[in-house]
């Protein structure tokens, strides 16, 4: 029997640690978590979660390994409402990530509770271009 779309995010759920924008926030700069917007680019110009480097939940399977090789390292995906970021999250574990975790209520409730911004792209990790 085929699974819905419900099916696959209560899978992702079972698996996957979610936290919220007020949690991430709380964090030290300096905490050594990677931050990674999963939306598409132009969203991630828009406005980011300031420090958040970018790749597109589309990419991330391809593109994870080069930009965080240490599998042990601590990663927050996130990308407006939570969906991407947990269907994306869960393909991180699959790939052996070990510390992963999906912000909730991304960048809706990162702006709900007044937090700040970053408009457009910068380089990432070394590399000219984001996916």
């Amino acid at each position: 029997m085929a699974m819905t779309a419900q099916d696959l995010l209560a899978a992702a759920r079972a698996v996957v640690p979610e936290v919220t924008a007020e949690h991430v926030h709380s964090r030290p700069v300096l905490s050594g978590r990677v931050l990674i917007d999963v939306r598409e680019r132009h969203e991630y110009e828009s406005g980011h979660v300031p420090g958040a480097i970018h790749i597109s939940k589309g990419y991330i399977e391809v593109l994870l390994e080069e930009r965080v090789p240490d599998r042990s390292t601590p990663i927050t995906l996130y990308c407006a409402g939570g969906v991407r970021s947990l269907l994306a999250a869960e393909s991180v574990m699959r790939l052996g990530y070990t510390n992963v975790e999906s912000m909730a209520d991304g960048v809706g409730g990162w702006k709900a509770h007044g937090y700040d911004l970053v408009r457009g792209a910068k380089p990432l990790l070394g590399l000219a271009q984001t996916a």
